[in-house]
């Protein structure tokens, strides 16, 4: 899935870009979260994407506090709305939305959007939680609604 490759090297990017400080620590670790559920709803300026919205999500959470949801849909399209907030394994928390990737297909490359907004979200560790969440952007506004399965989510750090 060419979505999830394109997430990866923003992904990977931005851990490079956010190394610890001089004189921190090197255990900070940017962790990945594989969660699985169902996409109550997701939306962009243009259409009702939540027909096409896939079962799981990826929540990467950099030593910086910075995160990102990423949302796939479609054959081989994402959304990922990324901002900074509390850690999701912290609890019930929400993140101010900055940005919003959008990769609609393979054969375009993804757009980086200006964003604001919110995702309020729960821990997922306990139980069933709940992601929402709402990006305004120059283009209109972007929302996104999932509950977990109530499974704990795949871990995986770098």
């Amino acid at each position: 899935m060419r979505a999830l490759k394109t997430m990866f090297v923003v992904a990977a990017a931005s851990a490079t870009s956010l190394a610890p400080a001089q004189g921190q620590t090197d255990d900070l670790k940017t962790t990945m979260l594989q969660i699985g559920g169902t996409c109550v709803r997701l939306t962009s300026p243009s259409a009702d994407l939540t027909k096409q919205c896939s079962s799981m999500l990826i929540n990467i959470v950099f030593p910086s506090d910075h995160s990102i949801f990423m949302v796939f849909y479609g054959k081989d399209a994402a959304l990922s709305f990324g901002g900074s907030g509390k850690a999701l394994l912290a609890g019930k928390t929400s993140m101010v939305i900055d940005s919003l990737l959008v990769d609609t297909d393979s054969k375009r490359p993804a757009i980086n959007l200006n964003a604001t907004g919110k995702c309020n979200f729960s821990d997922p560790f306990a139980g069933s939680a709940n992601i929402d969440c709402t990006a305004e952007t120059a283009q209109g506004t972007y929302t996104f609604q999932f509950l977990t399965n109530g499974k704990p989510p795949r871990v995986g750090q770098k």
